[in-house]
């Protein structure tokens, strides 16, 4: 079994599971709004909780207590250049509020669909002595705001419309809007909460 634990706890966001579920919990107390169709993605960014908390929130709440199977997260990668997208390899993604299973077949289904997602390690698991923090940071609200999900992990730094398209194109396929939810880490906010 292949875990990638947390490289960010204590850093980013709180590091024992009491205080990161109160934080991400008082965090939470923003306004839940009335959306005519089910939400299929949002975008949230990935700056330390003091810093983008409190906005990453307001996206997490929208989806609080619905139902989704699959959470296919798109991260970008601040440390390696990654050729194409990197799906973890792994078996789970670890927080101090537990392990979250990866969706192993679902990773390989996506990997079928698309020539450029390549499953492995890279930009998941440190190369150096920096692991990627994009991804590792929104799992925590996961955990917290829904039940009984599992993991598309996916990481990349080509920012190209070829590269953004047949990604686009491999999720489409593979993936079930009314179960999945698209997760994009974002650098949308750093300012001070």
């Amino acid at each position: 079994m292949r875990i990638r634990h947390a490289a960010w706890a204590d850093q980013f966001y709180p590091g024992t599971p009491e205080e990161l579920r109160a934080t991400i919990s008082s965090y939470l107390q923003v306004e839940k709004h009335a959306f005519a169709a089910r939400i299929i993605g949002i975008i949230s960014p990935h700056a330390g909780y003091a810093y983008s908390g409190r906005t990453a929130a307001v996206a997490y709440r929208q989806i609080a207590d619905a139902a989704y199977e699959t959470v296919v997260l798109l991260a970008p990668s601040h440390g390696a250049f990654i050729e194409g997208v990197s799906a973890y390899h792994g078996d789970y993604y670890g927080t101090p509020l537990g392990d979250v299973p990866v969706d192993v077949a679902a990773v390989q289904r996506l990997a079928a669909a698309a020539g450029n997602v390549h499953v492995g390690q890279r930009g998941h698991e440190s190369q150096t002595d920096r692991a990627e923090h994009s991804l590792e940071v929104q799992l925590p609200f996961l955990q917290i705001v829904l039940d009984d999900f599992s993991i598309v992990p996916l990481v990349f730094h080509d920012y190209s419309w070829d590269n953004c398209q047949r990604l686009g194109d491999a999720i489409a396929s593979t993936f079930a809007a009314a179960t999945t939810l698209l997760v994009a880490s974002s650098d949308l906010y750093h300012g001070q909460s």
